[in-house]
């Protein structure tokens, strides 16, 4: 099954992490302003970057690729923070993504576009599976998957059976041209039914697991039932079931936590999303942009960015500002194969963690959870609250 290969040949991600999230954050839509339109003066200044970004003589395949909206962009005068510079992108000077309509989808070009750097070292640990359900923005997800590429990865992509058949075309040549691409309609687990009362708990889609989970998921546990029945919930029944078969440390599920520390409501401290919300007002919002009741991230933020720990960051929106996510593809592609030292890993952050800690220890009778950081928690408002007051 091409569901099973995506999962199980792909190999591991280390820490198993998920955030807990309040319903009443997700609910906080009402002061979405986030508008798409692009003004004539703003178009025409992206178009005449573009003509002198087509213009200009590649870099070679030693340097990252920028598309030609953001070839002109200095992201390392953005890692320096470089206010006077950063005003210059932000605002009515946004720069997003545009759609290329002549986008040359034949296996050479998609190739060169995702694995235009040969020289990879292996991984001794494996590489890392990526699954998410698609539905729109093809350049941007390939974009996505080059930023991530390595031979020892592996990508999959359920398809919305909602989105345009443009795209679908185009995630179905992407997955017939890389051979560690899947690209599938429909997800399937089958074997064990898992039976125990379940502790619900609302979390994240986002999750990051082990390979020893996703090998449970598919060959000891039957989710058919509990899928089912989150359906009829009214509301995230997305965001409920993976949280769920974490915190019921009976499933014995690999790389469990504890409902512990939410019985305590001491919150959990995690690393694999992070989110900024409005929670009602625009002014916690760097960019005072708000889509679905989240801050949209833009180029100002990519200071910030850098240093966070997170593997994921939720929401750069390609329509909204592409040059962030434009200088972060640049930063990574730099750190993996020019060596550019901007920002030392903190491991014993990670090592600190309290669900690493629980692991650690979980077989110790002696051990009692603690839901408090032993390490000084990384903060947001660390980078951008002194600046917002200003």
């Amino acid at each position: 099954m091409n569901y099973i290969k995506c999962a199980i040949v792909s190999a591991v991600i280390v820490i198993f992490l998920i955030g807990f999230a309040c319903l009443d954050f997700l609910r906080s839509t009402s002061v979405d302003n986030y508008d798409p339109t692009i003004s004539d003066k703003r178009l025409i200044r992206i178009y005449e970057n573009m003509i002198d970004a087509l213009e200009t003589p590649s870099l070679g395949p030693s340097r990252y690729k920028k598309r030609p909206e953001t070839q002109h962009v200095d992201c390392g005068r953005v890692l320096r923070n470089d206010e006077d510079y950063i005003r210059t992108l932000k605002g009515e000077h946004r720069i997003p993504l545009i759609k290329n309509r002549q986008l040359n989808m034949s296996c050479k070009a998609i190739k060169s576009r995702i694995n235009y750097h040969k020289s990879f070292k292996k991984l001794k640990s494996g590489g890392v599976a990526f699954a998410r359900i698609v539905s729109s923005d093809y350049e941007f997800i390939e974009r996505q998957v080059e930023m991530s590429w390595h031979p020892q990865n592996f990508f999959c992509f359920a398809v919305d059976k909602d989105a345009p058949r443009s795209f679908q075309e185009n995630l179905k040549k992407l997955g017939e041209c890389m051979e560690n691409i899947v690209v599938i309609p429909e997800t399937m687990v089958d074997q064990k039914i898992l039976n125990k009362p379940m502790k619900v708990v609302s979390g994240s889609v986002q999750s990051s697991w082990s390979r020893e989970a996703v090998r449970w998921l598919i060959e000891d546990a039957d989710l058919t039932i509990a899928i089912s029945q989150f359906d009829q919930t009214s509301y995230a029944s997305d965001e409920q079931l993976f949280p769920s078969l974490q915190v019921n440390k009976e499933y014995g599920m690999p790389g469990h936590y504890t409902h512990e520390c939410l019985d305590q409501e001491a919150g959990n401290e995690q690393i694999t999303r992070f989110v900024n919300w409005a929670h009602g007002d625009i002014n916690n919002c760097v960019t005072k942009t708000v889509r679905n009741g989240v801050c949209l991230v833009g180029i100002e933020e990519f200071y910030a960015i850098s240093k966070m720990p997170a593997i994921v960051i939720s929401e750069m929106l390609p329509s909204f500002d592409y040059t962030v996510l434009e200088c972060t593809a640049e930063l990574l592609f730099n750190r993996t194969f020019l060596n550019q030292l901007d920002n030392v890993l903190d491991e014993e952050y990670y090592k600190t963690l309290p669900a690493v800690l629980y692991h650690k220890n979980r077989d110790d009778p002696e051990f009692q959870v603690n839901c408090t950081s032993s390490h000084k928690i990384w903060k947001y408002d660390d980078y951008f609250k002194k600046k917002q007051e200003e």
